[in-house]
């Protein structure tokens, strides 16, 4: 790797390592029959690592070494053996390069080819990965299907059931989920037990992800774990990374991003030691999430400013937009409204209103809440109006519901009280088709604050305790302090300030976090007659709450 790495014809080393202060650690086993190559590179600040199993040992050392090269940035020599050996080299070293986002060397491999190696099936299934992860799924798709439309009878089941494979991630991305369905499992279909497990788990993560979708969250996690076991089998890391990213995303849709985060964290640790940019920035993403639930915007933020140096201008594009959200939103929940805005622009601005469609709705529904945020109710209705379209609903489920809720709550506190009354009630029967609960805590806070507003301060009394009820059985920090500053409010507007200090209490441990558990926080200390500690919470809250409005005293 050292010698190929300086050798005059080389490319510039990646700018993520310094070639200067490359350390390499290889390290060879042997277990049964097959032998383990691991070749770690080291530059003081990150890590890249290649594993390789082969029952020849030189066979696994050149592949080893070649994928390292890859993920720094470097073409390996091209031969001008065209068998079949040279075939399946090609081939490893583009899939080495596609999940490493080295795009460009990925399609310098290809060109580089004799073309006899160019024209096969399975560079043809190469070029389409590379097509995929540059975001061009409409043309990843293209290619797969004149690839299924010309191959002959003596194609064999493997190289069908990996270009079936290819063509529902395709599918899926693209939001075509019955054909993704269709593919993947026609491709399970032509695999028998006795098949390539790497093939069939990729099926099954792909099962999983329809499953996911479509919120049959328990199909989902069966899927996957097939998928797990069949990756451990084969001893393969990225695919059990890959497996453990979906299991992560899995327990974010059941409402568990406690449970999640750590699930999400190894994989993320996994995808950057081997390089695989593409999955690495799809973690960051869930994790950012995560962060959200669990009152933690510091941590989503940090995470969220590591998205500025790996971001690559081979890479997907697709993929950039969403990251561009994820930090829009993690400025956003730092109360850095005017960052988050810029970016949101952006994704208006430059993004495709086809291929980023639902990515584009997102973006508008994170700036009606910043709207709200701002106080400017008419501006959050009329943007939570443009986003509130079904793909968005099929695209984030959670994300749909609190851009509902935000229309509800501009339209209230616009009094406009026929229209948040039917918007309630339509959400209402929406949220009945979900079977995680996880709508719940939005239509409660809509349904009581329409009750508040039309003066059935009782009945908005009941509702705000039993979602509170509910809250703190699941336990997610987010929910427990959007209701219980919302129920708090109430009970000091019906003067009960003793259950007001209760409920106050219960979502006191976040007060260092969160601006509205410190301004409810400072409502409960004056209206208990100590005006310092008002004071003191009053400041925590406008320190919190960066851009976002902060009324003027308690």
């Amino acid at each position: 790797v050292v010698a190929l790495a300086n050798t005059p014809s080389a490319p510039p080393l990646d700018g993520r390592f310094d070639l200067a202060k490359l350390v390499l650690a290889p390290h060879v086993e042997r277990i049964a029959d097959t032998w383990i190559v691991r070749v770690e590179a080291r530059d003081g600040q990150r890590v890249l690592e290649a594993e390789v199993r082969d029952a020849d040992a030189i066979l696994a050392a050149r592949r080893a070494t070649d994928e390292l090269l890859i993920k720094l940035g470097h073409t390996p020599a091209s031969s001008s053996d065209v068998g079949s050996l040279a075939q399946e080299t090609l081939r490893r070293r583009v899939n080495a390069a596609v999940l490493a986002g080295q795009l460009d060397v990925a399609r310098s491999l290809i060109d580089g080819a004799p073309a006899i190696l160019r024209d096969s099936p399975d560079m043809v299934l190469s070029r389409a990965s590379v097509d995929f992860f540059a975001g061009r799924y409409d043309i990843s798709a293209q290619r797969v299907r004149g690839l299924l439309e010309t191959m002959g009878a003596d194609a064999s089941a493997g190289q069908r059931a990996q270009a079936l494979n290819t063509l529902g991630a395709a599918y899926f991305r693209q939001d075509r989920i019955d054909d993704a369905e269709t593919s993947y499992a026609q491709a399970l279909a032509l695999l028998d037990s006795g098949s390539d497990p790497g093939l069939r788990a990729r099926a099954h993560i792909g099962l999983g992800g329809v499953a996911s979708h479509r919120m049959q969250l328990d199909d989902a996690a069966a899927h996957f774990g097939q998928a797990r076991t069949l990756h451990e089998m084969r001893g393969d890391a990225f695919g059990v990374a890959a497996v453990d990213l979906n299991l992560g995303m899995n327990a974010v849709q059941r409402g568990q991003p406690a449970a999640a985060l750590p699930i999400l964290v190894d994989a993320a640790e996994r995808f950057e030691r081997l390089g695989a940019a593409d999955a690495l920035a799809a973690t960051w993403v869930v994790m950012i999430d995560s962060h959200l639930l669990l009152l933690e915007p510091d941590r989503a933020l940090e995470l969220s400013e590591r998205f500025q140096t790996r971001a690559r201008n081979d890479g997907n594009q697709r993929q950039r937009w969403e990251l561009s959200l994820a930090r829009a939103r993690a400025l956003a929940a730092n109360g850095e409204l005017t960052r988050a805005q810029t970016l949101l622009n952006a994704i208006a601005d430059g993004s495709d209103a086809v291929q980023d469609a639902a990515v584009r709705l997102q973006a508008t529904g994170v700036q009606a809440r910043i709207a709200l945020a701002r106080n400017d109710p008419a501006r959050a209705a009329g943007l939570a109006s443009d986003a509130l379209l079904p793909e968005f609903a099929s695209r984030n489920r959670g994300d749909y519901s609190q851009v509902w809720l935000t229309r509800i709550l501009a339209l209230i506190a616009s009094e406009q009280l026929d229209q948040s009354a039917q918007d309630i009630a339509a959400m209402r029967e929406w949220s009945r088709n979900d079977p995680t609960g996880n709508d719940t805590p939005d239509v409660a806070i809509a349904t009581a604050s329409q009750a508040t507003a039309e003066g059935l301060s009782d009945l908005a009394m009941d509702i705000y305790r039993q979602a509170m009820t509910e809250a703190v059985s699941r336990a997610i920090p987010e929910h427990i302090v959007a209701i219980g500053e919302r129920y708090t409010r109430a009970l000091l507007t019906a003067g009960r300030i003793g259950e007001a200090a209760s409920v106050s209490g219960r979502i006191s441990p976040w007060a260092n976090r969160d601006p509205r558990a410190a301004w409810i926080q400072a409502q409960v200390y004056a209206a208990m007659g100590d005006a310092g500690a008002a004071t003191q919470a009053l400041a925590q809250a406008r320190r919190l709450a960066g851009e976002r409005a902060v009324p003027e005293r308690p």
